[in-house]
């Protein structure tokens, strides 16, 4: 699937079924997947917000592998929202 669009309406339904589980790390997961749509689709602002809700569940689940990846897609999220000086930070 090639289409962010479509990949936001499934990983919000995704989010709203662990959230019903109360799943934490899976919780994470899906709203980086949710970042990473709305960083495709040019929408910065809202995908540092979602990338930063993951990072607050993963953490919390203690899974080093997803808070490294978080980390560096905030990175890029905050570099192509042109602010280098957050980027760096992550």
């Amino acid at each position: 699937m090639n289409d962010p669009t479509t990949a936001l309406y499934y990983h919000r339904m995704s989010l709203d079924i662990w959230n019903q589980l109360d799943e934490r790390g899976w919780i994470g997961v899906s709203y980086m997947h949710l970042g990473i749509c709305h960083d495709l689709l040019n929408h910065h602002d809202s995908a540092v917000s979602y990338l930063q809700a993951g990072l607050n569940n993963i953490e919390i689940d203690r899974n080093q592998r997803l808070v490294a990846l978080i980390h560096n897609q905030l990175g890029n999220s905050y570099l192509k929202a042109g602010n280098l000086a957050l980027a760096k930070k992550w």
